[in-house]
């Protein structure tokens, strides 16, 4: 978790601490037979620590609803429904927890899997707002097996989403990709517990506990090169635990150059007026498509991030729309490793903008699979 929480924005899991339930709309229906009886436990929920987003991020905001646990033992089995819904910007609870939720859970049971629906969601950008397209919103996560359920204990839930940017049609498109696991702790305590909002601290031990509920990846080794408009991108990643990791997306932070090629409709002429802004031209001197073409550009270079899909053959390539980040994935087995490989042109908008590193420059890597399994380093390009 060290690596995660200096690495903070731009390459720190989300991590939400549900201290039990999250929603879902499918599967079983929380009338399935379970009741927490006499002396039930309000086990909150809390969510803690930064996404992975863009530069210049001021806010990312989501919605939730409908909160779900699945509960063994005690009185019996069953989906309940927890109490709690509405937003959290996910920036504000870094180094802390609020509670968004809790439900009603009988002493000594067990909470094997945890459901919730992300409704909406919203990403603050430079001063402007932007609505984000969730295309995997609908999450049910194991919870790995731990303490029962007592008045101190809850379940934390880690969801690292992914913003990726996607530019079509002229365009910025911002997509949200959620992973996820969760993990029974302890010293959850207080008033709080029930106080839809409060903050809460969460121990290293409960981190500790969360961390092991993933599957443990590291990048061994990975590389950036650029060599006129072609970006060469090798990265190797191991899997050092007893269970299986399916990887599903590469990110890459850091400096961008971008340019505007004369193709698909855009000729030459325009192609020159918006590469020469994009060197620093003052933008009065274009015109209204140029401007536009030129606005997509220098925010490409801002943001100063890319977002590779990993697919289920190890290949890896950069999304165009957000039907692509439904499902996939490569499987990595314990104890063994995969080279993930891109060679080629990095392009959006159907090949308009073309984006390259900058040798010299140093990037953060980051791969992120299912069950929050995460591994990030530091490359200079060359």
């Amino acid at each position: 978790m060290a690596q995660r929480r200096n690495l903070l924005i731009g390459i720190a899991a989300i991590v939400i601490i549900l201290v039990i339930a999250f929603v879902v709309t499918t599967g079983p229906s929380a009338t399935s037979g379970y009741s927490a009886g006499t002396g039930a436990i309000a086990t909150p929920m809390l969510i803690t620590d930064p996404p992975q987003v863009p530069n210049g991020t001021q806010s990312l905001v989501i919605a939730y609803s409908s909160v779900m646990a699945h509960v063994t033992g005690g009185t019996g089995s069953g989906w309940v429904n927890a109490t709690g819904n509405g937003t959290v910007n996910l920036l504000s609870t870094v180094n802390t927890s609020k509670v968004i939720g809790y439900a009603n859970i009988s002493a000594n049971s067990t909470v094997n899997l945890v459901r919730f629906n992300i409704t909406s969601a919203t990403i603050t950008i430079n001063g402007t707002s932007y609505n984000m397209s969730v295309p995997n919103g609908q999450l049910t996560v194991a919870v790995r097996s731990g303490s029962k359920i007592s008045a101190t204990t809850g379940v934390l839930v880690s969801i690292t989403p992914v913003v990726a940017t996607v530019y079509t049609n002229n365009s910025v498109k911002f997509i949200l990709a959620p992973a996820a696991r969760a993990a029974v702790v302890g010293n959850v305590s207080g008033s709080e517990r029930t106080r839809l909002g409060a903050s809460v601290n969460i121990g290293a031990s409960d981190r500790a506990e969360l961390d092991s509920a993933a599957p443990n990846i590291t990048i061994t080794s990975a590389s950036v090169a650029t060599s006129g408009n072609t970006t060469t991108l090798s990265v190797t990643v191991a899997d050092n635990s007893n269970t299986s990791a399916v990887l599903r997306t590469l990110t890459v932070r850091g400096s961008l150059n971008t340019s505007v090629s004369a193709v698909a409709g855009v000729n030459a002429s325009v192609a020159g007026n918006v590469n020469a802004d994009l060197g620093g031209v003052d933008k009065a001197q274009l015109g209204s498509s140029e401007n536009a073409l030129a606005d997509i550009g220098m925010r490409i270079r801002s943001y100063g991030s890319l977002t590779f899909l990993i697919a289920s053959n190890g290949t890896i390539a950069m999304p165009s729309g957000e039907a692509e980040f439904e499902g996939g994935g490569y499987t990595l087995a314990p104890g063994s490793s995969a080279t993930l490989n891109f060679s080629g042109v990095l392009g959006y908008n159907s090949g308009i903008y073309q984006v390259r590193p900058v040798s010299g420059s140093q990037y953060q890597i980051a791969v992120i699979g299912q069950e929050d399994s995460f591994a990030s380093t530091s490359v200079t390009a060359s």
